[in-house]
């Protein structure tokens, strides 16, 4: 199940894993995202603005409220690292300007090439073993299919009598 987000004004946007959170979707698709915290909810500087799609991600958690405060969370802002994406859907969200944010962080918004390259193979990572583990459970459930033939069509050995006797 895949989430498709787009960053409106950076530029980024694609399919990410339905289970990631939003600062992993700004990683895979390039978007840099500000945080003293590292992810850990104790900031706002990866607050976003959602403008579409809030259905398909899960509720506030402790922590934005008290980084974010209220009136941000009924305006639509959230925090990326705690934002999860739940449900597949359209995303659409707005980084909040760093202004106001936090003054004294740098205005570039891009990663490095380096760290884009090692986020996207990061991410891919990740969804690649996710559906590995998806068509293990399939190949497992395809195999338990056809053991039980048997059980389906009851020939005892019949069938393989019938066609000596053809011969």
């Amino acid at each position: 199940m895949s989430v498709l987000v787009t960053f409106e004004e950076d530029g980024g946007s694609g399919l990410v894993a339905a289970g990631s959170s939003l600062w992993d979707a700004a990683k895979r698709l390039g978007v840099h995202l500000s945080a003293d915290c590292k992810g850990l909810g104790e900031c706002d500087g990866c607050a976003v603005q959602i403008m579409l799609g809030t259905d398909s991600l899960s509720p506030a958690t402790e922590a934005e409220l008290k980084s974010l405060g209220a009136e941000r969370l009924l305006a639509g802002e959230r925090l990326a690292c705690q934002t999860i994406l739940n449900k597949v859907g359209d995303v659409r969200v707005k980084v909040v300007p760093l202004a106001t944010n936090n003054v004294d962080q740098p205005a570039s918004r891009t990663l490095p090439f380096k760290q884009q390259v090692g986020s996207f193979i990061e991410t891919q990572a990740k969804d690649i073993t996710e559906a590995m583990n998806m068509i293990r459970g399939k190949t497992n459930g395809l195999v338990a299919k056809f053991l039980n033939l048997d059980d389906k069509k009851p020939d005892n050995g019949k069938v393989a009598e019938q066609k000596k006797e053809q011969k």
